[in-house]
């Protein structure tokens, strides 16, 4: 079998993580004006959640991870979506 470059299998897994995640959205505004606690945010399917929650207007986040550069960089690309820093 041909072996496929590691961009291609990142690219492929978000791609997956993405069709995961989107399901969620109609139910997502059932969340408005609550907190919502994502742990693992730094990566995989807790960054793809919380990606998908900060469009949502009227969110609170509350991410957890154990890699704080990561988790920074999520919480930017949060914020720059609308959510407040608290």
């Amino acid at each position: 079998p041909r072996r496929r470059s590691p961009v291609y299998a990142s690219i492929r897994t978000a791609t997956c993580l993405r069709r995961l995640v989107e399901p969620l959205a109609a139910a997502m505004s059932d969340f408005a004006g609550q907190v919502v606690l994502i742990t693992g945010a730094s990566s995989g399917i807790g960054r793809e959640t919380a990606l998908a929650f900060s469009v949502h207007a009227g969110v609170k986040l509350a991410l957890s991870a154990r890699r704080t550069e990561l988790l920074q960089e999520v919480a930017a690309e949060c914020r720059a979506h609308g959510v407040p820093e608290e």
